[in-house]
């Protein structure tokens, strides 16, 4: 493979990847792609896929969509959060772990209330990224 062709594969890879993160929607596309809304889901992904309770990694996202001029930042990390919890319901479901599914819920609606807390009272963005964190690697293991 030329670095022409490794170009064009890496270019429709990452078309790809938007279109699934952006779930046909042309705004969330755009945000996803001019906000660094794929970098963040991208990160996040890898910190759940790690055996063990992320640590600097974990520091680095957090701070990364924590700062004051990263608003957007921090609302798509918090829809990924969402999302991955709702995602992994429905696999738990559609498998047949009715109990699973049902924890991963009850999360799901914990981790919406703190959201909707951290922004209505304006608490500290990366302690809330932190906590976010390592309660979604919680939940998906147990």
């Amino acid at each position: 493979i030329d670095d022409a062709a490794l170009q064009r594969a890496t270019i429709v890879d990452g078309r790809l990847a938007l279109g699934a993160a952006a779930a046909g929607s042309p705004r969330a596309a755009v945000l996803l792609s001019e906000y660094g809304g794929l970098e963040v889901g991208a990160a996040l992904d890898r910190l759940l896929h790690a055996s063990r309770p992320p640590g600097v990694e974990a520091h680095r996202l957090a701070e990364a969509v924590a700062a004051k001029d990263r608003t957007i930042q921090f609302g798509m990390f918090n829809e990924r959060l969402l999302d991955v919890l709702a995602g992994a319901a429905v696999d738990a479901a559609q498998i047949g772990n009715v109990e699973r599914a049902e924890r991963i819920s009850a999360a799901w609606q914990e981790m919406r209330v703190a959201i909707a807390e951290a922004d209505t009272y304006n608490l500290d963005r990366k302690q809330h990224a932190l906590t976010m964190i390592l309660r979604l690697h919680d939940t998906l293991r147990m």
